[in-house]
């Protein structure tokens, strides 16, 4: 009729074993993709933080850049920032404002 039992434990036992095996390897692989996956992540991330900080100081230049430009009439520095596209717009000064002491302009930056 069929195996022994004795025979047929062995059997499914060594079955077992080898689908364990199986698994195992498998989720050794799947561990090793996802680990890659997960160091492409953080390097994109990473590139993303270097050039948001990259743009924060391309920004801060370009605005001093612009404000030196308007307050002391420089058509080198305008004509520059016009070549690569910035443009910029003085406001008038309110009537009756003064001007800052000497030393506080900029000050806190």
């Amino acid at each position: 009729m069929g195996l022994p039992q004795g025979e047929w434990v062995a059997w499914l036992r060594n079955a077992l074993a080898v689908l364990a095996l199986v698994l195992a390897v498998v989720v050794a692989v799947e561990s090793a993709l996802n680990r890659a996956a997960q160091d492409k992540v953080n390097a994109g991330r990473a590139e993303l933080a270097r050039a948001q900080t990259f743009a924060n100081l391309d920004n801060g230049l370009v605005q001093l850049l612009a404000k030196t430009a308007a307050e002391r009439r420089d058509a080198q520095i305008q004509g520059l920032l016009a070549r690569n596209g910035v443009t910029y717009r003085i406001e008038p000064k309110p009537a009756g404002a003064s001007p800052a002491p000497a030393g506080t302009q900029g000050a806190g930056r």
